[in-house]
């Protein structure tokens, strides 16, 4: 799913030549899946792991639009590409 307007966007887009990656998707059984598509995901791309575990942190850290106790249901994962090739490396990092 393409985000229809890029600007509104926070840096952490685009698949350039940043190395350090999260792929958000949902998990199996969640509801907006009706919504978004069996396979829906995206990808948000870093210059620095350091970069990377901060927007981690973030995600995983409290909303401040939803209601007390609302938790979105998103899966994150950890990915590198190889500067040589778009290969992807994933190791797990569940919500």
């Amino acid at each position: 799913m393409e985000v229809c307007h890029r600007h509104n966007r926070r840096a952490g887009l685009g698949g350039d030549s940043r190395r350090f990656g999260l792929r958000l998707s949902l998990p199996p059984g969640d509801p907006l899946r009706n919504v978004l598509g069996e396979d829906w995901h995206q990808h948000q791309w870093f210059d620095t792991e350091h970069a990377r575990e901060r927007k981690l942190e973030e995600l995983l850290g409290p909303f401040a639009y939803y209601r007390k106790g609302d938790r979105p249901t998103f899966t994150v994962e950890r990915i590198e590409q190889d500067a040589a090739c778009d290969d992807e490396a994933t190791e797990g990092q569940r919500q």
